[in-house]
């Protein structure tokens, strides 16, 4: 088995999360996503589409090819379930 080549370590934390708008802003803080984020589904794949490619200013996280974002999730199970069900 390949061991994973881990160029970024998330820690994406959901424990204060009871709204869209905090949603939204865990993953804003977790990957440094721009201003003009959108704020919804569509958006936040856009947003996460472009994790290996810098030029795009979408995600202040950036891996290289071959690399994988490791993402540490908090707080899932305390999340309203619409959210929790969303993220999943």
């Amino acid at each position: 088995m390949q061991a994973l080549n881990i160029g970024a370590t998330i820690r994406l934390d959901f424990t204060p999360v009871t709204s869209w708008d905090e949603y939204h802003d865990a993953f804003v803080a977790a990957f440094g996503l721009p201003a003009f984020y959108g704020r919804n589904g569509h958006a936040l794949l856009d947003c996460l589409s472009s994790l290996r490619d810098a030029d795009t200013g979408m995600c202040r996280v950036v891996v290289a090819p071959g690399e994988v974002v490791l993402v540490q999730v908090d707080g899932l199970a305390a999340m309203p379930r619409e959210l929790r069900e969303s993220f999943i």
